[in-house]
């Protein structure tokens, strides 16, 4: 018999992560309200700083990432992109960019459960990546997962200086990597 949702145990990353969305929602409403770039702009980035905290910690701690910090990494992007040209304009490159992010991390999550028959990918870093689509769009996304990767192949070379290296059944948090990575180019921006 499997238990119900509400009788697994929730962890410390999980309760916190229930949290993220309603103070982002919390942080940039006064920002928005304020109408001013500046404070816009240090809200957008310390708000996306926090869901991707939380994103670091639980995907590191339970090879999860929570529904509510997706979702906030999503308003971070739709209001910093809304917000720099009209909404109109904004709306289809939103669309388009969630789109093809999230749907080549499906299409590739997809390809490998049906050559493996296991989860290469999970769901989380799925919803992650549309959601990436909409912080850096396209180009920098693209970025992005270069940062990410090739964090997550350092992981993999250092670990080769331990006792019991990482093998090719060992999984890898990528959403803590892939946090990070658009963190930095929100922050940064994509190289020219």
């Amino acid at each position: 018999m499997t238990p119900s949702p509400s009788a697994i145990a929730v962890g410390p990353a999980e309760r916190v992560g229930r949290w993220v969305l309603p103070l982002v929602a919390a942080a940039l409403a006064p920002a928005l309200w304020l109408g001013s770039e500046a404070p816009l702009s240090l809200m957008l980035g310390l708000a996306l700083a926090v869901a991707v905290a939380q994103i670091v910690w639980q995907d590191i701690a339970t090879l999860t990432i929570a529904d509510g910090t997706v979702v906030a990494v999503g308003l971070v992007g739709i209001v910093a992109r809304v917000t720099a040209q009209e909404p109109a304009a904004a709306a289809l490159p939103l669309a388009v960019d969630a789109l093809v992010c999230g749907g080549s991390f499906w299409l590739i999550r997809e390809v490998h459960y049906r050559r493996r028959g296991h989860d290469g990918i999970g769901m989380g870093d799925v919803k992650l990546a549309a959601a990436g689509g909409l912080v850096a769009g396209l180009d920098g996304f693209a970025w992005a997962v270069l940062l990410a990767s090739l964090a997550g192949l350092a992981l993999v070379g250092a670990s080769r200086l331990r006792p019991r290296p990482l093998g090719t059944a060992d999984r890898l948090p990528f959403g803590a990597f892939l946090g990070p990575a658009l963190l930095a180019v929100f922050a940064w921006g994509p190289p020219p």
